[in-house]
């Protein structure tokens, strides 16, 4: 892992001023003086960049390191199910309310709770199929990981998110957690360092849970937003050494399909193929089609044609001759349709599986964020879901059926959606024999059009920011948001969209959300 260098260490309030710094820490001197809050440091972001021809990958050269203590590591261990004979004390995903962190007495105490948050508020699903629904999957990585670089990776993360919490409700300047969190990556960092030379570990499935968990906490503390690319860059690097045959298998296949959107939409933000297009690394090949699971892993795979299409299309607006981009863009034009159809394909199977997994719910506009600038609905009702993860499908289908009919309408190609429901017999209506009761997500038809499907995701998206499961919903719907903003939408949305990313920022300490739009506006 290679760090960013020439970077100015100064604080961020400073580098926007273009001040020199004191870089007194956690926050630094000169703000406060000049009457300003300091908003702290950017935290150096790494990746996996390499692997030496003998499999082993490139040492990481980590500044500075925290310790974690082994009181707090064995205790974590027996809480959620390590060690052996430790059944009658597993942990079912159902802890005990958290403790204010800045009363406990003792580092092992506080690593327990963090662990703890991390369960509850921002991972609270399962991955192994064979995991009951209560419990997260947190506790899995805890229990097959090396503990040396999983556990720092766990509170590095969830100390991140309690301490912007805090500082967003007292307005002060970032605490000791900050600095904490600071410390518990560096742990991470050269804990990770060492199991990626150990020719075993390096290879094993808790290893990217750990990457994964520093991608997460650099995408939100990495100025810019674009941490995460770095570390899904080495996600990518790691995945493809180990090779398919690893992920055929638990827990195997579920760490690789917990990790495939992250690859996949590295591939689509730098607009190249991604290798998980290929058969071999398909997830329908490891699943039934009665699986459940499986209708989201098979959108995955429908996502992972997209960055070869937008590949194709940037390469089409580089050819000069006429001719040969006529014939090109047909080619392009084909690509887009048989990529919509698979998406429409896998609504289908979906609605099948699911066809109650949704319901539409009356805004309140007491209680609502779904409002416009006057405080007036949006929309008469927006749509709940039975739990996070058929959500976050629906607004994931939703955005990329918008993404490839507006890249088809860009080459003048109005009818996609058209052609894609002719190539899979679908007609006007579609009847998926519930006459009596009308569907409430929107099915395929030949006359869909992109304000349908941006309304079914607009009304999506406040079920996933409502009470404690905020920081969860809102890193599941962080990736639609960078592609909505992209798109042609109208002003009103885009004005809401901006308004629901000021209030994540603002109120949460999300201010990824709030530097999409600076990407954007600049």
């Amino acid at each position: 892992m290679v760090g960013v260098p020439g970077r100015s260490r100064g604080c961020r309030t400073c580098r926007r001023r273009k001040l020199k710094c004191d870089e007194a820490k956690p926050t630094c001197e000169r703000c406060p003086k000049a009457g300003l809050q300091c908003d702290g440091y950017d935290e150096v972001a790494w990746s996996v960049t390499s692997v030496s021809k003998s499999g082993r990958l490139t040492r990481l050269d980590v500044p500075g390191r925290a310790s974690c203590t082994r009181d707090a590591t064995s205790r974590a261990g027996e809480e959620v199910g390590g060690g052996g004979g430790g059944g009658a004390r597993r942990q079912s995903g159902v802890w005990m309310p958290l403790m204010q962190l800045s009363c406990l007495g003792t580092e092992a105490s506080r690593e327990h709770d963090l662990v703890r948050f991390a369960a509850q508020r921002i991972f609270p699903w399962p991955l192994l199929s064979t995991t009951p629904r209560s419990r997260s999957w947190i506790f899995d990585l805890l229990e097959m990981a090396p503990v040396q670089a999983v556990l720092p990776a766990v509170c590095c993360l969830s100390a991140t998110f309690i301490s912007r919490e805090e500082q967003q409700r007292s307005c002060k300047a970032p605490s000791d957690l900050t600095l904490s969190a600071m410390h518990y990556y560096r742990t991470a960092l050269h804990g990770l360092s060492s199991v990626l030379q150990d020719q075993h570990h390096w290879q094993e499935p808790g290893t990217l849970g750990i990457v994964f968990m520093l991608s997460i906490y650099e995408l939100i503390n990495v100025r810019g937003g674009s941490g995460w690319m770095r570390h899904a860059g080495g996600i990518s690097t790691l995945v493809r050494t180990i090779g398919p045959k690893t992920f055929e298998q638990e827990p195997g296949r579920s760490y690789l399909n917990l990790l495939r959107q992250s690859i996949v939409a590295r591939a689509a933000e730098r607009r190249e193929r991604c290798f998980l297009e290929g058969p071999e690394w398909r997830s329908t090949s490891v699943f039934s089609d009665q699986d459940p699971d499986h209708l989201y892993y098979a959108l995955m795979d429908a996502f992972a044609k997209i960055p070869g299409i937008l590949e194709d299309a940037d390469a089409l607006a580089r050819i000069e001759d006429e001719k040969s981009a006529c014939e090109h863009g047909e080619q392009l034009r084909q690509s887009i349709v048989r990529a919509l159809a698979a998406l429409f394909r896998w609504r289908l199977g979906f609605d099948h599986v699911l066809s109650r997994m949704a319901r539409a719910v009356p805004v309140d506009p007491s209680k609502s964020m779904t409002l416009d600038a006057h405080g007036r609905p949006l929309y008469p009702s927006i749509l709940m879901f039975e739990n996070v993860l058929n959500g976050r499908a629906v607004v994931m289908y939703d955005v990329l059926v918008l993404l490839l009919m507006q890249l088809g309408e860009s080459w003048g190609q109005y009818d996609v959606a058209a052609k894609a429901c002719d190539s899979l017999g679908i007609g006007d209506q579609f009847d998926i024999g519930l006459e009596s009761e009308p569907a409430v997500l929107r099915l395929p038809s030949q006359d869909i059009s992109p304000a349908e499907v941006m309304t079914e995701t607009c009304r999506s998206i406040e079920f996933h920011l409502r009470g404690g499961s905020i920081y969860s919903g809102a890193l599941m719907i962080l990736y639609p948001f960078r592609i909505l903003i992209k798109l042609s939408i109208d002003s009103e949305t885009r004005a809401w969209l901006r308004r629901i990313s000021h209030m994540l920022s603002e109120q949460h300490g999300l201010k990824c959300f709030a530097e999409i739009w600076d990407e954007w506006d600049g």
